[in-house]
């Protein structure tokens, strides 16, 4: 009688096979601020104003904003090696598929997204809470381990490539990497078409060496012609305060919480981030002072009001051109 022998599976084999899930998604674009990157991966809702999406659209963004990827990486209960360190892969088109002129252009920002972080527990943008996507001991690292682009910005063909080494994986966990990227816009194109971020590889490097099937994993960044300043002006207006001696540009801070009587200094920064040229705007006066009234709310936050702020200082005699990435 002939007996069918089964090869017996080695743990340098298994390790490649220890993880339960790995996840790649966008953080859903109306949950963070987008100057500095954010979101929560919390329990995978999907949706723009959820936890994340699987495709993103020009129309959410604006020319020099930063665009939050998340990664949710779930280790097997039991597996074969107690605690691993792995690579990812992840790779950004470069330049728009239709008309050149946008770019997925640098990766500024990875880390697992431990802490307050914004719509951490589902609670939408503006607020702060735990990633409940995250179930660990806390001690997992993330380091951009490699960043190129294989070619220049805005033109066909170029990716922007980076390898991500996260340790400390154990059993049972469940980690959520956060990848911020530039969205780069050239200087007087118009661009159109889409870009791309995909997770594109990934392998276990400790305790042994294999292979991890992610697959290749893509989210679709669609009409970028719809992009805030693809192709026109964008007029950017940012508000900071100082203490009354202190100077713009070196201690101005988003918030400053001061005793009453005592006079802040506010300062502004007028940007244009657009791909095209803005004229005939007016000059913004220097900083101005504010006197602080007791028995008055004296916490002073930069808020969204600062439009008004600066067009109350406008000086109606000059005018200035701003040219595209400029300020």
């Amino acid at each position: 009688m002939l007996l069918a022998v089964l090869p017996v599976a080695s743990s340098t084999f298994a390790a490649g096979g220890d993880f339960a899930n790995t996840d790649f998604a966008a953080a859903a674009p109306y949950t963070y601020n987008h100057a500095t990157g954010g979101g929560a991966y919390n329990d995978r809702t999907v949706g723009d104003f959820e936890d994340v999406t699987e495709q993103l659209e020009g129309g959410e963004f604006t020319c020099g904003d930063t665009v939050t990827y998340l990664a949710q990486l779930i280790v097997e209960t039991n597996p074969v090696d107690a605690n691993q360190t792995i690579e990812l892969d992840f790779r950004f088109l470069a330049n728009s598929t239709g008309q050149s002129g946008a770019a997925l252009s640098d990766i500024t920002y990875v880390g697992i997204n431990y802490g307050l972080v914004e719509n951490g527990g589902g609670g939408g943008a503006g607020t702060f809470g735990l990633d409940t996507g995250i179930m660990d001991d806390g001690g997992s690292t993330a380091t951009l381990v490699a960043e190129s682009v294989t070619g220049p910005l805005f033109q066909s063909g170029s990716l922007l490539l980076g390898t991500v080494q996260i340790d400390d994986l154990e059993a049972g966990e469940q980690v959520v990497l956060r990848i911020d990227v530039l969205l780069a816009c050239n200087p007087g194109s118009s661009p159109t078409g889409n870009l791309q971020a995909q997770l594109d590889a990934g392998r276990v490097i400790s305790p042994v060496e294999e292979t991890i099937n992610t697959g290749q994993q893509t989210i679709p960044f669609l009409k970028v012609g719809e992009i805030f300043g693809a192709g026109e002006p964008v007029l950017q207006i940012e508000k900071t305060v100082a203490p009354a001696g202190g100077t713009c540009g070196v201690d101005d801070v988003e918030e400053l919480d001061v005793t009453a009587p005592a006079t802040v200094k506010y300062c502004y920064v007028v940007t244009n981030p657009g791909t095209a040229d803005l004229y005939m705007f007016a000059n913004v006066k220097r900083p101005h002072k504010t006197s602080i009234n007791p028995g008055k709310n004296n916490n002073v936050p930069r808020t969204r009001a600062m439009m008004r702020a600066v067009w109350e200082r406008i000086n109606g005699t000059g005018c200035h051109n701003l040219l595209h990435n400029q300020k």
